[in-house]
């Protein structure tokens, strides 16, 4: 274990020793408004992660700080369902790092302890495939530092999965099913539905591989009540999932649902071949992120060794098919098309990508059968296997230079040093403990320098410093909302770090109708997305959904020709504050009667009213099932204002008005997790 805290110190030493931040701030201040430094931007992929990654984690932390468990979020697209969102990670244990740590050096530990923790799990699981702890230990560099882990670990969710998934294994491997239960859930708490999905199915096949259906009913019973704990998740997911943008949007359809073309194969030993964000020369299709399947040059080794020899590698021969498998799937071809032609649930609304994954993870597997049983020195026996690398290598870098492809070839240069350095390991290194060790190093260079190339690590101080634009808007009296234009300015749930509101948003979860609404009315389409987003300024719509201040880039004030009904009130960095003057309050009566909001948490609402006749009362948060109004304490009905804000009736006379976020769907997961939990406790003092 030792090996694993100096592997993960030396990669993430500038948290260690330059008391850096692995988050991608410099883009945050770097390419928006209202901070705009002229810094220079080391990846500008990833800008999710600060729109809502860190935003999540820190709104959960202050949530649990308080005592209560976040079940919505009032901060954007004036109100959404939190738990819900199958990425808020509510129950992901690590995610409380935060809580403890602080919010900057508790994201720090959170992003780390992924690495750390896919080394240490993985190598648990090889061990218990019998290889030794040398063989142990590259197979989980390969997978903890993956291409695939590496780019996905400031998301803070596919890493998570990976901690959790060999442990699965693990206990299959060892029949121990009656703890799978806790660790079906944990890998549930990752928060990524699609690892969770493809975690199930590829954890049940090898159950099916290791014993062919012997032990079925101890297996069943505890994977049933590993999906039952989930219920507490899984139940206002679905819910949300429903009344969602997700089935609606055309995001994953406009990029061929993430199939990649044949011609990503070569990024399985030059993972840059077609540039990389972070050098601003990438000209591959869709994000960058969700197209890399590298796990370092000697992957490619390794599979097609494991090819080769698949006679000879029996206990293994499940990675061998799931590596293939799940590449195939992956790449663009009439079988892989038809997950999305019979839009499979789930996995049809994402990209193909995610299931690199599933073939990292076998890599890793058949990396550590591989360096275990292969005899170094034997020249012929070396080139009948690896001339195909040779070929290929060749070939791409004579086609590459006939194009005249610049920025490919270039990237191809050092695959090419790390492919010859390979060979020569396994040709001339006679000596296997000296070999072994010199092929552990050439992975670690390779997989440490991708990941140093593509990982912002930033000042603290880039993480959504405060500014004069967002100081003078928090010191505004009252409760509401602001929105800005379609421009680099306050990205996305940014506005979440300063306490501030929106009606606009970014969430592939968005509840569908109110993303419909917003389109409509500042989009003047029917268009719908993950982002919504203002192309037309219009005060008196803005009025509606309770926007009292509005940001725009000063040099773009003219382009919408100096929009009335606004007047300026601050300016700080090329970035105005237009103050609404059609501004109408959160709450809101027909006839003028009094009411004032006493309490706004996420989770509750309360009013005191005083009203001459009976009205009605407007609160201008998104309409949701799930919400119930009393009046003095006795129910009555929601309806819907303007469609997708709420409104009640109220009754003559003075009193106190609750709106109480309890989603049924929240009810009846808790009831079947805890349900679920009392039976599995029962069932193991039992047995």
């Amino acid at each position: 274990m030792f090996v694993f805290f100096v592997l993960v110190i030396a990669f993430f030493w500038k948290v260690f020793f330059k008391n850096l931040i692995p988050f991608p701030g410099d883009m945050l201040v770097g390419a928006y408004y209202p901070w705009y430094l002229r810094i220079p931007i080391k990846n500008p992929l990833i800008s999710d992660v600060f729109s809502t990654g860190y935003q999540y984690r820190a709104f959960l932390a202050e949530s649990i700080k308080n005592h209560f468990i976040p079940l919505w979020n009032p901060y954007s697209y004036s109100g959404q369902p939190f738990l819900a969102t199958y990425g808020s990670n509510v129950f992901n244990p690590f995610v409380y790092l935060m809580l403890l740590f602080g919010n900057l050096n508790g994201w720090s530990a959170l992003v780390i302890f992924q690495t750390l923790g896919s080394l240490i799990t993985m190598y648990l699981f090889l061990i218990s495939l019998n290889n030794s702890k040398k063989s142990s230990i590259f197979g989980s560099i390969i997978y903890a530092f993956s291409g695939f882990a590496i780019c996905w670990s400031q998301f803070t969710l596919v890493g998570y999965a990976m901690v959790w998934l060999p442990l699965i294994l693990l206990l299959i491997n060892k029949k121990q099913f009656r703890f799978l239960p806790i660790v079906y859930f944990l890998l549930m708490s990752a928060g990524h539905i699609q690892s969770l999905l493809f975690g199930l199915i590829f954890s049940s096949f090898f159950y099916i591989y290791k014993y062919k259906f012997k032990y079925i009913f101890p297996f069943l019973i505890y994977s049933t009540i590993g999906i039952l704990l989930m219920a507490i998740q899984i139940i206002p997911s679905l819910e949300l999932t429903k009344l969602s943008i997700r089935f609606y949007e055309k995001y994953i359809v406009d990029y061929n649902f993430g199939l990649l073309p044949l011609k990503n194969l070569i990024t399985l030993f030059a993972p840059d071949y077609f540039g990389n964000p972070t050098t601003n020369n990438y000209f591959g299709v869709f994000n960058y992120f969700e197209t890399i399947i590298y796990s370092g040059a000697i992957s490619f080794f390794v599979l097609i060794s494991s090819i080769i020899n698949f006679k000879k590698i029996k206990n293994n021969i499940f990675f061998l098919g799931s590596a293939i498998i799940s590449l195939f799937l992956i790449f663009d071809n009439p079988i892989s098309r038809l997950i999305y032609l019979y839009k499979i649930p789930i996995l049809s609304g994402s990209s193909a990508g995610r299931l690199v994954l599933i073939f990292t993870f076998s890599i890793a597997v058949l990396a550590a059968n591989w360096l275990e049983n292969f005899d170094y020195g034997k020249i012929k026996k070396i080139f009948s296997e690896y001339w195909i690398i040779i070929f290929l290598f060749l070939t791409s870098f004579l086609i590459t230079y006939f194009l005249k492809i610049s920025i490919s070839l270039r990237n191809l240069i050092l695959p090419g040093i790390l492919i010859g350095s390979i060979f020569f390991v396994l040709l001339f290194i006679k000596n296997k403990t000296i070999a072994t060790i010199l092929i552990i190093f050439i992975t670690i260079f390779d997989l440490f320098r991708f990941g140093w190339k593509f990982t912002p690590f930033t000042s603290k101080q880039y993480v959504y410093p405060k500014n004069p634009i967002t100081d003078f808007i928090s010191k505004q009296p009252g409760i509401f909302r602001i929105d800005r234009e379609n421009s680099a300015i306050l990205p996305p749930d940014t506005w979440v770090a300063f306490g501030l509101m929106s009606p606009s948003g970014y969430n592939p979860l968005a509840p569908y109708e109110y993303v419909l609404n917003y389109s409509q009315n500042f989009n003047h389409s029917n268009f719908i997305s993950r982002y919504s987003v203002q192309d037309y300024i219009d005060s008196k719509q803005l009025s509606e959904y309770n926007v009292k201040y509005f940001l725009i880039i000063k040099e773009n004030k003219k382009s919408h020709d100096n929009p009335s009904g606004f007047k300026q009130v601050f300016e700080y960095n090329n970035t105005l504050v237009l103050e609404n003057l059609n501004y109408k309050p959160r709450i809101e009566t027909t006839n003028n009667s009094s009411a004032e909001i006493i309490t706004y948490s996420p989770n509750k609402v309360v009013i005191n009213f005083n009203t001459l006749t009976d009205t009605q009362l407007i609160l201008r948060d998104t309409y949701y099932p799930g919400w119930i109004a009393k009046i003095n304490n006795i129910e009555t009905p929601i309806s819907k204002y303007k469609n997708i804000f709420r409104q009640i009736e109220l009754p003559k006379g003075s009193g106190t008005v609750e709106f109480i976020y309890q989603p049924k769907s929240f009810k009846i997961g808790m009831y079947t997790t805890l349900s679920s939990l009392l039976i599995w406790i029962i069932i193991l003092f039992l047995l």
